[in-house]
């Protein structure tokens, strides 16, 4: 369950925010796009002739990327408040509507899973104890992407250097 890229374009114009290059990218039809998607190609060609480094040094770099991601400083900074509000607030509403649906229905499932990323998770555990009564009872953490640091062939100065340029790059915390 999650909103189009249409609804979520319209609810960020009702917010005031002009984000058509970023969703013109996670759509593929920018120019960023087209430069992230010849990126791509070239890391599995390079992969190729360094036996999985190049790959692994990606995934080094999309961890660092995702874990130091602060949205609030990434939605004020470059988008404007409104941003933070429709990127996890109304897509979590989206997720809760639809569990909803799920659980009055006559005979609802005896499980549900919500797969949706870590930033997520704090507004949407507040939404589904305020909106369904749910509380927390236990956390398991499925890792989405894992790197061996070994297989990188970065160096501890190395990925300290990457860090650093990442939180200055996505103004992370």
């Amino acid at each position: 369950a999650d909103m189009t890229m249409e609804d979520v374009q319209a609810a960020l114009r009702r917010r005031g925010v002009d984000a058509g290059p970023l969703l013109d990218t996670l759509a593929g039809s920018s120019f960023s796009a087209t430069v992230a998607k010849i990126l791509l190609r070239v890391v599995q060609m390079a992969d190729r002739l360094l036996g999985g480094q190049a790959a692994a040094m990606m995934r080094a770099l999309m961890v660092e990327m995702l874990a130091g991601v602060d949205m609030d400083a990434i939605g004020n900074a470059g988008f404007g408040p409104g941003f933070v509000e429709v990127i996890i607030g109304d897509r979590n509403q989206a997720v809760v509507d639809a569990l909803k649906a799920v659980i009055e229905r006559p005979d609802p499932p005896g499980t549900v899973a919500i797969f949706y990323g870590a930033g997520h998770m704090n507004d949407l555990s507040h939404r589904l104890e305020a909106q369904l009564g749910y509380r927390m009872d236990t956390v398991e953490w499925i890792p989405a992407i894992t790197v061996d640091l070994e297989q990188t062939g970065l160096s501890e100065a190395d990925l300290a250097a990457m860090r650093r340029m990442v939180k200055g790059m996505v103004g992370g915390k």
